[in-house]
């Protein structure tokens, strides 16, 4: 804050002699005007101190200095007393008193001056008197003004502290609720490596399962395979054993001339044959449906496998996703917190 400046006594009568050199009428607003500011009173007391001092000057001055007609006239006249002193002393009261009547000319002047002088202080005065009761106005307004600024700070000052109390509460849920997470993301994530387990060895399970299938599948191959060699031979046998049979039966129909009991036996070896055949036949047919039947429940074992490992990814799926939202969630709570800190 700047310092208040300083009006000397000095320095006021020097700026009351720079106004009275300058033909300018004296009063105690027109030097403090001047002077940009002092103390009102100060400055009239020595307003009044040089008025004082400078009247005297100026009647001695007065006194002193005749107007020239005057001092010839005295001059003459005292040359001349001798001769008519009575007639020149008349004269000199006429001079006089005109000199006297042109010193009250002057002092109504003078008086007059002053009171013009006191009319053009009374209305500085006045001026002052106007800019004071403005600016008392504009400072009462700003006391007003800091008066409601103060309010309005102490209420500011108020919510700031409540915001603040609830910014340190909902930080320290924030902060809890971090905790909850990060212990519910350690969960999932053991769930996780569980489940990744879990579906690893369900994966080994299904590869097993594939490869079980396809041995079973590649022996029922092999099984077919032999099953049709061996119905083939069979089929070969059977038509080998038919044809055989059949010299036989004409073998025997031309011998049954010669005996009925060794076509009798021949037709019963023949019987035992056709049956052994269809033995042989109905027991092929049997290894082979039980091979389809085995190739039929690895398949429904691969299917069922493979329903797991799908079942198995789905979860693990989904768990990994929960995971990428928890962590998603404790970002954002983490984002939240960094202003406060």
């Amino acid at each position: 804050m700047a310092r208040p400046a300083e009006f000397t006594d000095e320095r006021i009568r020097a700026k009351i002699d720079e106004l009275a050199a300058g033909g300018a009428k004296l009063s105690a607003f027109a030097v403090r005007r001047a002077l940009g500011g002092g103390n009102m009173g100060r400055i009239a007391a020595l307003l009044a101190e040089w008025e004082v001092t400078a009247a005297p000057a100026a009647e001695e001055a007065e006194a002193i200095e005749l107007p020239a007609e005057l001092q010839a006239e005295v001059d003459t006249r005292m040359a001349e007393l001798s001769a008519g002193l009575s007639g020149t002393i008349a004269r000199i009261h006429r001079r006089a008193t005109e000199i006297a009547e042109g010193r009250v000319a002057a002092a109504v002047k003078a008086a007059r001056a002053a009171a013009d002088a006191a009319e053009a202080e009374l209305t500085d005065a006045r001026a002052v008197l106007a800019t004071a009761d403005e600016q008392l106005s504009e400072l009462e307004l700003r006391q007003a003004q800091s008066v409601t600024e103060l309010v309005s700070a102490r209420e500011t000052i108020t919510k700031g502290k409540e915001q603040l109390a609830a910014m340190i509460e909902r930080a320290e849920a924030a902060e809890r609720q971090a905790q909850q997470l990060t212990a519910r993301v350690d969960g999932l994530t053991a769930d996780l490596d569980a489940a990744s387990q879990k579906a690893a060895g369900a994966e080994a399970r299904a590869q097993e399962a594939d490869a079980e299938r396809r041995r079973v599948l590649d022996q029922a191959a092999e099984d077919r395979k032999a099953a049709e060699g061996r119905e083939a031979a069979l089929r070969q046998q059977i038509a080998e054993d038919r044809k055989t049979a059949g010299e036989r039966e004409a073998d025997l129909r031309a011998q049954l001339a010669a005996g009925e009991a060794d076509r009798r036996q021949l037709a019963d070896q023949a019987a035992r044959d056709r049956a052994a055949s269809e033995v042989r036949e109905a027991a092929l047919r049997t290894d082979l449906a039980a091979a389809e039947k085995l190739a039929h429940q690895a398949q429904e074992r691969q299917a069922q496998h493979e329903a797991e490992a799908a079942e198995l990814r789905g979860k693990v799926a989904v768990l990994r996703e929960e995971l990428a939202a928890c962590q998603q969630r404790q970002q954002a709570d983490s984002g939240k917190k960094a202003p406060k800190a």
